[in-house]
């Protein structure tokens, strides 16, 4: 049997965002419901899928006076009327007037959320949901680390499994000879682990390639190349990590990245599409796009 709660949370999903700001407002069990991530995933289905032609932009905003950053959000709802919501970020790392703005890195979104991380070890990652101004700090991990291991890179990932139980994993590239580590969060325990894996340790990283709406939301995706040691090259590879099964699964780019790539004349990018992922390399001045299918029982 439903609840007064549950049958409010109903009502309330099918609601616009700028209705739900001001709701918020009203009592505080209101703002309770609408401000738990419960009720963001039943927002999700129930409102926003119903609008599949809303479009918008998340712009992260650095304030030159006083040092801090905020997100800006501007879309376009179904009734065509633009809005403009602004989340203040203040968890997001101040610089210095002299310092370049570049030390935190977006990843998503995913069901209207988005990840905010650094790249040094120890930084804060924040879940944020922009349009309901709502903001999580995942914890500390606690899991014990080489004090002499020197941390080449850190990568940050985030989806759901099939509970939609939401996962965070970080992938720390490690010196050359060192194999890198994995530590992954799940929100429905609060807790870090730290997981065994066959990522190589000639393996460098780069970006992170998520997909969006729709998207295959059992995967993180992070564009990949291990070094040649016989030439200047390197051999391009599409890595996931399966939040389902915890486990990374490596798909080769096509031969031509490859070619491109050895004459230091490719510059990638990837745009996610329902279940698919469309790559886009410029070779010589010759842009081609090729596509990659990701199936949600993998890659």
């Amino acid at each position: 049997m439903c609840n007064n709660g549950d049958i409010l949370s109903e009502i309330l999903s099918y609601l616009p965002v700028k209705s739900l700001l001001r709701f918020k407002t009203v009592v505080k069990s209101w703002q309770d419901i609408i401000g738990s991530w419960a009720f963001v995933k039943l927002h999700l289905e129930n409102y926003c899928n119903n609008c599949s032609n809303d479009k918008g932009i998340l712009v992260r905003v650095y304030d030159g006076t006083t040092y801090k950053w905020k997100l800006s959000t501007k879309y376009i709802d179904c009734s065509k009327l633009c809005r403009q919501s602004m989340l203040d970020a203040d968890f997001m790392e101040p610089i210095r007037r002299d310092e370049i703005p570049f030390y935190q890195r977006m990843v998503g979104p995913i069901d209207g959320l988005i990840c905010i991380h650094g790249i040094d070890r120890n930084t804060v990652i924040a879940l944020c949901n922009p349009s309901l101004a709502r903001t999580q700090f995942l914890p500390i991990s606690p899991i014990s680390r080489n004090p002499n291991s020197h941390v080449y890179q850190r990568h940050v990932g985030f989806g759901f499994d099939i509970h939609k139980d939401l996962k965070v994993v970080l992938l720390f590239i490690l010196d050359y000879d060192e194999k890198p580590l994995v530590e992954i969060y799940s929100q429905s325990t609060n807790t870090w682990e730290e997981l065994d894996h066959e990522i190589p340790n000639d393996m460098y990283v780069k970006n992170a390639i998520m997909p969006y709406k729709n998207g295959s939301l059992s995967f993180s995706h992070w564009l990949a190349f291990k070094q040649l040691r016989q030439t200047d090259g390197a051999n391009y590879s599409l890595l996931s990590f399966n939040m389902q099964n915890e486990v990374f699964e490596r798909t080769s780019l096509p031969p031509c990245v490859h070619d491109a790539a050895y004459e230091r004349q490719v510059k990638l990018r990837f745009l996610a599409e329902d279940d698919s992922l469309l790559l886009l390399f410029t070779h010589s001045g010759d842009k081609i796009l090729h596509q990659m299918c990701v199936s949600r029982d993998g890659c």
